[in-house]
This record gives C-alpha cells, sequence and structure tokens, in this order.
C-alpha cells in the first residue's frame, strides 16, 4: 500500500515536472521551428498567389469601372467649365491685347512701306509715261523757227532715284518688321 502511494506520488510529480520540462522545450523549439518554416513557406506561397490573383483581377475591374466612371464624369464636367471659363477669359485678354498690338504694329510698318513704295512706283511710272510724253505748251523748248519740239517719252530720274530707294527700305523695312513682330 506505501509503495503504491509512493510510486503514484513520484510519478505524479516526476511526470509533472519532466512533462512539463520537456514539453515546454520540445514543444517550444518544434513549434517555432515548424511553424516558422511552415508558416513563412505556405504563406509566402498563399499569400503570393492568392494576392497576385485577387488583386490583379479585383484591381483590374475596380479600377477599369471605377476610373472609366470617374473620370468620365469628373473630366467632362471639369473640363467643360474649366476650358470655357478659362479658354473665355484667357482668348479674349490674350487675343484682344494681342492682336491690338500686333495688328497696329504690324499694319502701321505695313502699311507705310507699302503705301510709299506704292505710291513711288505709282507716281515714277505716271512721272516718266504721261508726264514726260505729254508736256504742257508752255513748258516746251522753243526752237529758233518758233516751233515748240515734243519731248516724247521721257525718262524720270526723280522718279527712279524714289523707286530705288523705296523698294531697298522695303527690304530692310520688311526684315525689321518681321523680327520685331515675331
Amino acid at each position: 500500500c506505501y509503495i503504491s502511494i509512493y510510486l503514484s506520488i513520484y510519478l505524479s510529480i516526476y511526470l509533472s515536472i519532466y512533462l512539463s520540462i520537456y514539453l515546454s522545450i520540445y514543444l517550444s523549439i518544434y513549434l517555432s521551428i515548424y511553424l516558422s518554416i511552415y508558416l513563412s513557406i505556405y504563406l509566402s506561397i498563399y499569400l503570393s498567389i492568392y494576392l497576385s490573383i485577387y488583386l490583379s483581377i479585383y484591381l483590374s475591374i475596380y479600377l477599369s469601372i471605377y476610373l472609366s466612371i470617374y473620370l468620365s464624369i469628373y473630366l467632362s464636367i471639369y473640363l467643360s467649365i474649366y476650358l470655357s471659363i478659362y479658354l473665355s477669359i484667357y482668348l479674349s485678354i490674350y487675343l484682344s491685347i494681342y492682336l491690338s498690338i500686333y495688328l497696329s504694329i504690324y499694319l502701321s510698318i505695313y502699311l507705310s512701306i507699302y503705301l510709299s513704295i506704292y505710291l513711288s512706283i505709282y507716281l515714277s511710272i505716271y512721272h516718266i509715261h504721261v508726264v514726260d510724253s505729254y508736256p504742257s505748251p508752255s513748258l516746251l523748248p522753243v526752237t529758233r523757227d518758233g516751233c515748240a519740239c515734243e519731248k516724247g517719252f521721257g525718262f524720270s530720274v526723280y522718279g527712279l532715284v524714289i523707286t530705288v530707294l523705296m523698294i531697298f527700305l522695303m527690304e530692310k523695312w520688311s526684315f525689321i518688321s518681321i523680327i520685331f513682330v515675331q
């Protein structure tokens, strides 16, 4: 009877201590190694496959639908309002200022050069072919026998000089005006 009691107490104490120590050490080591390896491999493979498939499908569908709807609505409203306001204000101010300055400078330079050249050429041709061809009878030189001699088709040196000078100025001023306007 004593032996049975002693053995039962001894075994209970021994087993409790042994099993507690053994199991704690064994389980800690085993579980740490096993779980670390297993979970790392399993989770890495599972998560990589799952997340890649899930995210690719989900994000592709979600983003395509969301972005298409959002961007279509947002861009249509935003761009319509923004562009209408911006373009109306910008174009009105910019074009009014730019066109007024550009047209004033360009037209003043162009018209002054063009009109001066046109008038000089016109006057020189008119002076050569009309005035010199049909001079006033009072200005015709008179010969010794009293007859007024006709000059016929004359040539105006003054008109030619003005024409050449205006062409030269036109080339210079057109080049300067192009650079200035640009």
